[in-house]
């Protein structure tokens, strides 16, 4: 896991290593193409404490997507998962494959599958 540290007084964050190969890609563009348990997946996290922010990401030419908790008796507080996507909603559904069906929930797990790197996962 990467360590990135803001200024002083605010906390540090582990950026989660979950970098997905070709064929886990390619199952991800499959799931869910009527979108409906990547909203219902967006709303467990948040109702789960997650807080879901959103942003162009310019320098990729794509959406990134990213998750942190508050809750610092959590399991992944501290961390911040992130995704990326063509879109919007591509960033939101890569955001909940890889929360529920990557990592299963907990954040601890490595994930960092050989891959040629490209804009979106």
């Amino acid at each position: 896991m990467k360590k990135t540290t803001k200024s002083p007084g605010e906390y540090s964050v582990v950026f989660v290593k979950c970098e997905l190969d070709k064929e886990t890609k390619e199952r991800a563009k499959l799931w869910d193409p009527k979108y409906k348990d990547t909203f219902d997946g967006i709303d467990r996290m948040i109702a789960d404490g997650y807080k879901i922010s959103l942003a162009q990401d310019k320098y990729h030419d794509c959406v990134g997507c990213f998750a942190t908790i508050a809750d610092a008796s959590h399991q992944n507080h501290g961390q911040c998962l992130t995704a990326r996507g063509p879109s919007y909603l591509e960033a939101m559904k890569m955001m909940v494959f890889k929360h529920f069906q990557i990592l299963d929930s907990f954040w601890g797990t490595p994930v960092n599958q050989d891959s040629d790197r490209d804009s979106w996962g």
